[in-house]
């Protein structure tokens, strides 16, 4: 799926969304935006629409490689009334996400959770695969309104993020988990694992992560944080972390920093 083309099940009216399902033998490709007003991204996607009133369905993808560049995406959203779906990635080899295009800046992600005006809960977001590559783009689990879902990846070798993120978020209520299981985790060039509560007292998520080591570079973070709740716990269990210049976080640092956060909260 190339220069914003869409696999795309969605409703504008009350009714539920149909899943997406994908069985690629070989490598599937979600590459860029449309070349003519840049604003849709090539994509499997399943939503509510503004207006709709339902569930949105969920969206798997089995496949020996995956990869999803220059702005494409892969998500279930709601932009109106009701819950997004789950998005499961299953993949033999390698996972890539990345790239940003220069017409627009748009980052490539995969997403679930509601966006704009949507209101009802972020599903959850599973990944398997050998490996999984981040060179600018994103995991995020969202919600407005409700709990955003959670973050689960079992990944047999190498996790590396250059300016990635793996995120759970919610504004209102409580943030989802994040759970990474891998031989090894990479954060360069600014990299986040995260999970967010911007306001309320709903809980931050707990990011529990197991692997042979975990290394954090050039001001990457793993933060568990909720403005006014109980932030979640970060759990190594059984792994070797190695940071640089580390530093504990001032929570009025943070706090500041979610002035700059909160605007793209609501992007895919």
């Amino acid at each position: 799926m190339v220069n914003g083309g869409q696999l795309l099940s969605a409703t504008f009216g009350k009714g539920d969304a149909g899943d997406i399902i994908l069985n690629i033998d070989e490598t599937a490709l979600f590459d860029g935006v449309d070349p003519f007003v840049h604003v849709f991204p090539s994509s499997a996607a399943s939503s509510i629409e503004p207006g709709g009133e339902g569930t949105a369905g969920d969206v798997l993808v089995n496949a020996r490689n995956l990869e999803i560049v220059n702005g494409a995406q892969i998500d279930s959203a709601t932009d109106g009334i009701g819950d997004a779906g789950n998005v499961i990635l299953r993949v033999d080899e390698n996972l890539r996400i990345g790239g940003e295009t220069t017409s627009t800046g748009s980052t490539s992600a995969v997403f679930s959770g509601s966006r704009d005006n949507g209101t009802g809960s972020g599903g959850d977001i599973r990944i398997t695969s050998t490996s999984l590559q981040f060179e600018n783009g994103s995991l995020s689990a969202a919600s407005l309104t409700e709990d955003s879902g959670n973050i689960i990846l079992s990944v047999e070798d190498i996790i590396s993020l250059a300016e990635g993120r793996i995120e759970t978020s919610s504004f209102s209520a409580s943030g989802g988990e994040v759970k990474i299981k891998a031989r090894g985790i990479q954060l360069e060039e600014n990299s986040d694992i995260s999970t967010f509560v911007i306001q309320g007292d709903g809980g931050g998520g707990n990011i529990t992560v197991q692997a042979d080591y975990a290394i954090a570079l050039d001001d990457s973070d793993i933060l568990a944080f909720a403005a006014d709740g109980r932030g979640g716990d970060i759990n190594f269990r059984e792994t070797a972390f190695f940071g640089q210049n580390y530093q504990p976080v001032d929570v009025a640092i943070l706090r500041t920093e979610l002035g700059d956060y909160a605007p793209e909260f609501t992007q895919a």
